[in-house]
């Protein structure tokens, strides 16, 4: 593997690309301005001069701003992309859910089901 160059920056590594020539008798990049390198640019320049970007880890500037990185609050990195849906007896299933609450409603008193649920309220919000 051949290194070309060290680049930290956008500008810089539009620098390096316009200046590379993949053979003696090959020419430069185009005298054509190149506005941005996007999603779609970047990967069809890379090929068409037989170029691939390596990401590196840059130890010193690591070290540098490692003090100020921290670790998210309640990441779940292993199930961050896909969300887990609740398992629940009622979906797809009201009439069972219509017979449950009416026999929870006769069950229980209004005065009941508003500390139930003030008691609910106090778990989630903390008030």
């Amino acid at each position: 593997m051949t290194v070309i160059a060290e680049v930290r920056e956008y500008s810089e590594l539009v620098a390096v690309l316009k200046s590379y020539q993949p053979g003696p008798d090959l020419p430069l990049f185009s005298p054509v301005e190149i506005r941005t390198l996007g999603k779609v640019s970047l990967g069809a320049v890379l090929a068409a001069l037989g170029l691939k970007l390596t990401v590196v880890v840059d130890e010193p500037q690591l070290a540098k701003i490692r003090h100020r990185l921290v670790p998210r609050k309640g990441a779940r990195w292993k199930h961050s992309r896909a969300r887990r849906r609740r398992f629940s007896l009622f979906r797809g299933k009201p009439e069972i859910a219509k017979r449950l609450h009416a026999k929870w409603m006769a069950a229980t008193t209004a005065k009941q089901r508003s500390e139930i649920a003030r008691h609910a309220a106090r778990a989630r919000w903390g008030a």
